[in-house]
């Protein structure tokens, strides 16, 4: 899963958008991504950071915790 950076937003409004699963990836730098049901997009890959759910916030704290404790 991704979210996609919005380009110049205001100080209140939310600098991503997402998530977005990927499709289908190209050799010249861009994806696939589908934005709702039946609508495909295509993005450059810039424009993209990868999605971390809260659960998966939380299994790497977990796991940070554990490597520092040894």
């Amino acid at each position: 899963l991704i979210v996609i950076a919005v380009p110049n937003p205001n100080k209140l409004q939310q600098r991503f958008i997402g998530p977005f699963r990927i499709i289908q990836v190209f050799d010249n730098g861009t994806i696939s991504i589908r934005r709702q049901s039946n609508t495909i997009e295509r993005i450059n890959i810039r424009r993209v950071k990868p999605y971390y759910s809260f659960d998966d916030h939380l299994m790497y704290l977990l796991l940070f915790q554990k490597l520092k404790m040894f």
